[in-house]
């Protein structure tokens, strides 16, 4: 898209005639047009006053985004993993992102992950969570996608509830109204108005998320005074559902929830001294976490479940942030020395795998 075409983009985007856009940047509307038309280009001084005016930066007027090679945004990711993963520097992940958000506010996918390290790092400050909340402003004012603005609040919700400053945690309820409910189905009506790969589409979509809403409506139900034998039979009816939804086949991130519903029934079975039962679950969680290895050193090697469209969706937590903790927690717990030898091997692979 050359420079001309993009601002016409930019101003239709903004709802904005030729003659506001020259009222706001002190020229005439003439100018404005010939700008739209190839036949002039602005000056210099006037493309940040532009890149203002359209919520954009200049680098994005110009069309640097377009290119933006994928050495730059490999580069981006290895810092963003390095601070993250290998150094455990939440503090320079935030810095780092927040500059790419500056330098690229139409890469809106940012302020989602900004949104999400704030809720999982536990970075809930009242200073970065008026930021997030004007970061949002601006998602709702200028994002077209509905679901990058349902990622938002949902996130909101939950930052703005633990942060301390009363004013802003109390903004976590209006988010959360602005969530879509279930309330009226509609999903159910969807072949009015879809067919195809689109209703296919839309239709895996709302299994994930039924099965989501599910499962953590099963958890709640857990009573607080529940014993173990309680427990273990809520877990089982939520360990199914995720396997319902999922299959045997390998499922990567979405096999989370699972994994960590299996490595709780484990434990709770050796304490019940559940000891075939143990060993049952203990076989399909050694299995699954093998395949995970063998899905990221092979992947053509391995099924995909075909409830999914792809086994590694960009998440900023990817799986093995999930999974290594529960092996270290299996390897790590007295009570389960005698399995010792069979998780312990597993463990160090997968580090090795991951270079975690």
């Amino acid at each position: 898209m050359k420079l001309n075409e993009r601002l016409k983009h930019l101003r239709m985007q903004q709802n904005l005639t030729q003659e506001q856009v020259a009222e706001h940047l002190c020229v005439s509307a003439q100018s404005v047009s010939k700008w739209e038309r190839g036949l002039v280009q602005p000056d210099l001084q006037m493309l940040p006053r532009l890149a203002i005016l359209y919520h954009t930066s200049t680098d994005a007027l110009l069309g640097m985004n377009e290119v933006w090679e994928n050495s730059d945004r490999r580069r981006f990711y290895a810092r963003l993993k390095e601070a993250y993963y290998q150094k455990g520097d939440k503090e320079a992940v935030w810095e780092l992102l927040v500059s790419e958000v500056i330098l690229r506010p139409e890469e809106h996918t940012l302020c989602i992950w900004l949104m999400l390290l704030a809720y999982r790092a536990q970075l809930c400050t009242p200073e970065r969570v008026e930021y997030l909340v004007m970061l949002t402003h601006r998602l709702e004012t200028y994002c077209t996608e509905p679901g990058v603005l349902i990622a938002a609040y949902r996130y909101m919700t939950q930052v703005c509830s633990q942060c301390t400053d009363p004013t802003l945690r109390a903004r976590a309820k209006i988010y959360y109204d602005k969530i879509p409910s279930l309330r009226d189905s509609r999903e159910v009506y969807a072949t009015c108005v879809l067919e195809g790969d689109a209703l296919y589409a839309q239709d895996k979509l709302t299994l994930f998320r039924a099965g989501d809403i599910a499962a953590i409506a099963l958890h709640r139900l857990i009573p607080h005074d529940a014993n173990d034998e309680q427990r273990l039979s809520w877990l089982e009816r939520k360990v199914e559902l995720h396997h319902a939804l999922l299959g045997d086949d390998f499922a990567g991130f979405y096999e989370g929830q699972l994994l960590i519903g299996l490595t709780e029934i484990f434990m709770l079975c050796v304490k019940l001294k559940k000891s075939t039962r143990a060993e049952q679950v203990l076989e399909r969680l050694l299995y699954m976490l093998d395949r995970h290895i063998l899905a990221a050193l092979d992947p053509d090697s391995v099924p995909v479940s075909d409830s999914i469209d792809t086994p590694y969706p960009k998440q900023f937590h990817p799986l093995e942030t999930i999974t290594l903790p529960l092996l270290d927690t299996l390897d790590n717990a007295q009570e389960l020395q005698e399995y010792r030898a069979r998780i312990t091997p597993l463990a160090q692979r997968y580090r090795t795998v991951f270079h975690l």
